[in-house]
């Protein structure tokens, strides 16, 4: 089974993810930028789904420390809706860019590559 690292700091957003995702893959989470990493190095996640707004480091802050170690798959979910954001993130290298509130449906069509 697939592990996704779930990269989100609020609650609500977390249960909700865990629950879906959980179907079809093995879940982790964390807010912590360091920790991203970490799991990353120890080889412990397939693909990443990462908030821009956490509370220490930002997503993209994150991404980029992403980026210098690792082409693992990353889908940003975010509830920005900017287009200089969306860009940015798509120079730094990701594979998906949702918006919340997200719909299952997305979710399936974005995942489903990695089942």
């Amino acid at each position: 089974m697939k592990t996704v690292l779930l990269v989100e700091d609020n609650l609500v957003d977390v249960t909700y993810l865990t629950a879906t995702l959980e179907k079809n893959f093995k879940v982790i989470t964390t807010c912590n930028a360091h920790e991203v990493i970490r799991k990353i190095i120890g080889l412990e996640c397939d693909i990443i789904m990462l908030d821009i707004a956490l509370p220490i480091n930002s997503g993209v802050q994150i991404l980029q420390e992403i980026r210098k170690i690792s082409n693992i798959p990353v889908v940003i979910w975010t509830a920005y809706r900017d287009k200089a954001l969306k860009e940015k993130c798509m120079e730094l290298g990701i594979d998906d860019y949702l918006e919340k509130p997200i719909r299952l449906t997305d979710l399936v069509i974005v995942f489903n590559p990695y089942l």
